[in-house]
Formats: structure tokens, sequence, C-alpha cells
């Protein structure tokens, strides 16, 4: 996030320069806030997400690798790429619960 930037205006500017497609949000999935990391060097962090649900509105996917994005791709939400970080795998836990109750 922008300083001064609210949540959903960093998730659309973010998804764009990241992936390339333009999306409206449609509303906040949960605030994910309980995960802490340590570089290195020693420094400590607190991870904060706002995970969303979003419509594509424009654009293409990205084909390009970026300093920020290497590649991209759709995939079935029973058949995702091994995650690394908790809080991902808890966001994605929370999608997949959200599926099954539709």
């Amino acid at each position: 996030m922008e300083y001064g930037e609210a949540y959903d205006e960093a998730c659309k500017r973010e998804l764009l320069e990241d992936t390339g497609l333009n999306v409206e949000v449609v509303r906040p999935l949960g605030l994910f806030d309980k995960y802490f990391m340590e570089y290195s060097n020693g420094d400590k962090l607190q991870n904060i997400g706002m995970l969303f649900l979003v419509k594509p509105i424009s654009g293409r996917l990205l084909s390009k690798r970026t300093n920020e994005t290497w590649s991209l791709k759709y995939f079935d939400i029973n058949h995702t790429p091994e995650l690394i970080f908790e809080q991902n795998k808890d966001m994605l836990k929370l999608v997949k619960d959200l599926f099954r109750q539709n």
C-alpha cells in the first residue's frame, strides 16, 4: 500500500501492475494479520494482508517477465501450486471454504 491509499485502491493498482488486469473490487473476503517474519539480518515484521473478491473488467495477463512477476497462470482451485507462506495457505483455505458453501 502507498501512504494514504485504501486497501481496495491498493488491490486494484497492484493487480494492474503485477498482472495487467483492471479489476472491480466486489467485496472484501478477510483480513489476515497474525503473521510474523524475520529477515536474515534480524529485522522483524508483521505481515498484514487483505483478501478481496475481484472481477476482471479489462486488460490481459502479462506475457513478459517483470521485476515482480515471473509468470501468470490460471489454475483449478483444487490443484494449486505449492504455497510457501502460512498467510497464503490460510487465504486459499478461506476461498476453498467459500466455494464449498455455494
